[in-house]
C-alpha cells in the first residue's frame, strides 16, 4: 500500500499547488478562462508525470500500476485512496 500512499502524496501536492495559484490569482482579480485552461493542461501533464514518478520509484511500469489499481479497486484501502485522489 506504500505505492498508493505515494500516489496520494504526489497528486495532493500537485493539486494543492495549482489550487493555491488559482486562489491567489482570483484574489488579485487576475484569474481568466485562459489561465483555467492552462492549469487544466498542466494538471493533466502532472497526472501522467506523477504516475510515471511513482511507478519508477517502485520499479514497476505505469501500465502495471494502472492494472493493479483497477484489479484491487474494490479493496477498501485501495478504494479509499482512489476516492481521496478523485476528490482532490
Amino acid at each position: 500500500m506504500k505505492i498508493l500512499d505515494d500516489l496520494f502524496l504526489e497528486y495532493s501536492t500537485s493539486y494543492v499547488y495549482y489550487y493555491t495559484i488559482m486562489s491567489n490569482l482570483k484574489e488579485q482579480g487576475q484569474f481568466t478562462p485562459d489561465i483555467l485552461e492552462n492549469v487544466k493542461t498542466r494538471i493533466e501533464s502532472l497526472t501522467k508525470s506523477n504516475d510515471e514518478d511513482v511507478a519508477k520509484r517502485h520499479n514497476i511500469t505505469v501500465d502495471f500500476l494502472q492494472a493493479w489499481t483497477a484489479k484491487h479497486a474494490k479493496d477498501p484501502k485501495v478504494a479509499n485512496v482512489l476516492k481521496d485522489i478523485e476528490d482532490l
